[in-house]
């Protein structure tokens, strides 16, 4: 039995349509022991097809160098930084953070939330991340003591004590330079025996770039055997960075602090 084959192929960009006409000449039936024998495929012969089509390879190697050029014209404007005028960093530029708290503590950098330890009470941890530092990068660290939020108790009739230190990198540290401001103390005056606090409203933007920290006080340093820090302080890097706190270490249970840095330490830029 003879067969005819008459190929039609059209390619509109992504498909290809093929018409396949057999035209068979009348013969013999097939029998039930039979088989039609396949014929060997041809091999596709593109020179007989135009095509419009452009594979989404070509189109990315024709679109890359535009994005590049649009790209660098982008940035030139921009100084070579983000829409919002940071200075862009590189996978090189990662450096690690370590963050402790007495007791938990959330932290911002550039209004965005970067460590959190949620921990209430016990055990005491510390925090390390990698991070890519923008600039000028704006910190925001809210921190909490472990206090009753009717009496300012840690728990029974004893009062604790707050503490909080940072180390970004080498050169960006905790110390009296940041601002800080308490939201939460009590008991007031000590006072055990009638415990009483004052809670002062915490404005819902704390951790913006823009917010206002000018009327606030500068954090206090304190010192190692002040705060008393346990054992993961001791397995991690805060060399330079200083202990800090509010006014009162021990009747302070919310505070937040914050720090402005413009650029890195090699740059000459300068904290505020």
């Amino acid at each position: 039995m003879e067969s005819i084959f008459s190929v039609k192929a059209k390619l509109s960009r992504n498909i290809l349509l093929i018409h396949l006409i057999p035209l068979l000449s009348l013969g013999d039936p097939i029998s039930d022991h039979s088989t039609l024998q396949p014929q060997e495929p041809q091999p596709f012969d593109s020179k007989h097809f135009q095509t419009t089509f452009i594979s989404d390879t070509q189109l990315a190697q024709e679109r890359t160098p535009r994005l590049k050029s649009r790209n660098r014209r982008s940035n030139k404007q921009r100084g070579g930084g983000t829409p919002d005028g940071k200075r862009k960093p590189s996978m090189s530029d990662t450096i690690k953070a370590n963050i402790y708290a007495d007791n938990g503590f959330v932290l911002y950098i550039n209004e965005k939330l970067v460590a959190v330890d949620s921990i209430e009470f016990i055990p005491h941890n510390v925090i390390s991340v990698d991070i890519l530092p923008e600039y000028p990068m704006t910190i925001a660290v809210m921190a909490k003591d472990n206090a009753d939020h009717e009496t300012g108790m840690e728990y029974t009739n004893n009062i604790g004590d707050g503490g909080f230190i940072l180390k970004i990198g080498d050169y960006i540290l905790s110390s009296r330079e940041w601002k800080a401001k308490c939201f939460f103390h009590g008991p007031v005056n000590g006072s055990t025996i009638n415990p009483q606090v004052v809670h002062t409203p915490i404005p819902p933007d704390w951790y913006s770039e823009d917010f206002d920290d000018s009327q606030w006080d500068q954090a206090k340093e304190y010192n190692e055997e002040e705060i008393g820090p346990k054992a993961p302080y001791f397995e991690h890097d805060f060399k330079g960075a200083k202990w800090i706190w509010s006014h009162s270490l021990k009747l302070d249970n919310t505070v937040i602090f914050r720090y402005t840095i413009d650029g890195p330490k090699s740059d000459f830029y300068t904290g505020r």
